[in-house]
């Protein structure tokens, strides 16, 4: 009887499970890379489950009753059985921001039921998830200790990654999307069909765009999210000698482009992020559609008939003050920076955001910045552009506006009047218009 009892639910089950993994098969053949590998995760977890109805459709309980219940004996990739477990509660993980530190050795085999173990480490995982206190690390460790298991005895083999900090993941199925996700601390905001990549300035957060995005959300998909370094990234996921110079930060934009857009984007840029955006773009043009650079420079040091702003002396003065006393230097320049002097609840808030920013991190940045020289760039730049130019700006004086108008092909110079370097936050009505006059044209 109990068999039989068993048995039902399993029938029925099994006819639903097989028509869903059917109907995901011919999605994924007819849809594009991106749907399919959307389609691959629901995929393996209905796949999953078939395997499960399986095993209950062929025990019998008299067996389990005596223990002596049979399982399949397979040579089991435990790499993979890991992915597959993180995969199941990678929402999770997302939500809590979790990082997973996995060192697992190549090549390390078992021998034993895939099903099984799937769901044993499936087990542990969302515990661990559940339990570990918020943005706290999981470690997984993975080694061989004699039996059946078998793992190469060079111990250089083994690779060790975290998931969202290390670029090459022991387990590369979740690894990309939870480092985009965390590493970037990435959300998602609007409506639309065209998705709007948003990228702050430095010493900011995607919190500054609070203000401006409202104005997109039934038009556009919005994409938020932060430089690592900085606001909600991941602080460990800063690498000195990648960040080194602007690049490394415009290949995170491809990254979060290529996991996160669904087609050609518009970039918008503030102050030293134009610059990260455009370089992205020569790099890959056909993500991108529109560039829109918000008090842009492509270079801060006065040069011959090039007017930056600073002089070399200014630049060194200004390093050197951030070197030696960052916090004290925030406290006093971030207000000037902000402008907006009827406003000066900004320029407060610029000084948290700043002092916010880890000391050695914003030094490292600030150097990168402000002795960065991306004019012999402009002009493999095809992507059309917005430049929005403040008629009174400390950083970007309108002398560097009408240098990239002349310069920058395809571009298209709009000045608008404000008092400092962060027209979103201090007059976030008028760059609205502004912008969304230059994407209807």
């Amino acid at each position: 009887m109990k068999d039989e009892v068993l048995a039902m639910p399993g029938h029925e089950l099994r006819n639903p499970l097989s028509s869903m993994v059917a109907a995901l098969e011919v999605m994924m053949l007819r849809e594009s890379a991106p749907a399919s590998r959307e389609c691959a995760t629901p995929g393996r977890q209905v796949r999953h489950m078939v395997n499960l109805v399986a095993d209950l459709l062929v025990a019998d309980l008299s067996d389990i009753a005596r223990g002596q219940v049979h399982m399949r004996q397979d040579d089991v990739d435990t790499r993979a059985v890991v992915a597959k477990a993180v995969e199941t509660f990678l929402p999770l993980l997302v939500e809590c921001k979790h990082t997973i530190d996995a060192q697992i050795p190549a090549g390390l085999v078992v021998r034993g039921d895939e099903v099984c173990l799937a769901q044993a480490y499936s087990g542990v995982t969302g515990n661990a998830a559940k339990y570990t206190p918020a943005g706290e690390r999981i470690d997984v460790d993975g080694r061989a200790r004699g039996g059946a298991g078998s793992a190469p005895d060079d111990r250089a083999a083994r690779h060790r990654s975290s998931w969202p900090v290390r670029s090459r993941p022991a387990v590369s199925v979740v690894s990309k999307v939870v480092s985009t996700t965390v590493r970037h601390n990435i959300r998602i905001l609007g409506h639309g069909s065209t998705d709007l990549v948003f990228a702050h300035g430095y010493g900011c957060d995607q919190n500054m765009w609070r203000l401006l995005t409202p104005a997109f959300e039934e038009r556009y998909r919005i994409i938020l999210y932060d430089l690592v370094g900085a606001g909600g990234a991941d602080l460990s996921a800063y690498d000195f000698e990648k960040y080194a110079t602007l690049s490394g930060h415009a290949s995170d934009l491809l990254e979060i482009l290529r996991e996160h857009a669904r087609g050609p984007s518009i970039f918008v840029g503030h102050s030293v992020s134009a610059m990260i955006g455009m370089i992205a773009a020569i790099a890959e043009p056909e993500r991108f559609t529109r560039q829109i650079m918000i008090g842009p420079s492509p270079c801060y040091v006065n040069d011959g008939d090039y007017v930056g702003g600073f002089t070399r002396d200014d630049i060194d003065s200004l390093l050197e003050t951030i070197d030696s006393n960052y916090l004290g230097w925030a406290s006093a320049v971030a207000p000037a920076i902000m402008g907006a002097p009827d406003r000066p609840e900004l320029g407060e808030e610029l000084t948290n955001s700043f002092c916010r920013t880890d000391p050695k991190i914003a030094k490292h940045f600030a150097r990168v910045t402000f002795t960065s020289d991306n004019r012999a760039d402009l002009a493999r730049s095809t992507v059309p552009a917005l430049v929005v130019q403040s008629t009174d700006d400390l950083i970007a004086p309108m002398s560097v506006g009408t240098y990239l108008a002349k310069n920058l092909p395809n571009s298209t110079l709009r000045v608008i009047e404000n008092i400092g370097h962060c027209p979103h936050l201090s007059a976030p009505a008028v760059v609205a218009e502004v912008v969304l006059s230059y994407l209807r044209a």
